[in-house]
């Protein structure tokens, strides 16, 4: 298992599988939060403008780096779930497309309620 400061914590001959890339992801948006505050805590208590400034700047930086790691986190969840799907039989359609919630009556076609 993946160690919190190093998910790579021994050589792999393959390639991870999907839950420890996930895990070293998600391990990584917390990183990226984590230095965001240590910045912006500098940011509160820095008396000298340059220092606050780049503190400022490298800590909107890490809010870019933490999207770009949710949005890789997103993709990976939406490859697993379909390949879940596909292992038990569901197409794309039967995991995205259909409806939530009310019900099939209430919001599927008249082609889908068949």
């Amino acid at each position: 298992m993946p160690e919190l400061l190093n998910p790579y914590s021994k050589t792999l001959e393959q390639d991870m599988a999907m839950e420890d890339l996930m895990r070293a992801v998600r391990q990584s948006i917390a990183a990226e939060q984590e230095a965001i505050h240590l910045c912006m805590t500098c940011v509160e208590v820095a008396g000298h403008p340059l220092a606050r400034r780049v503190l400022t700047d490298i800590a909107n930086k890490e809010g870019i780096h933490s999207g770009e790691f949710q949005r890789l986190l997103e993709s990976l969840s939406d490859m697993a779930q379909a390949s879940i799907g596909l292992e038990w039989g569901l197409s794309s359609y039967d995991l995205d497309d259909r409806p939530r919630g009310a019900g099939c009556k209430a919001q599927c076609s008249p082609q889908d309620r068949e």
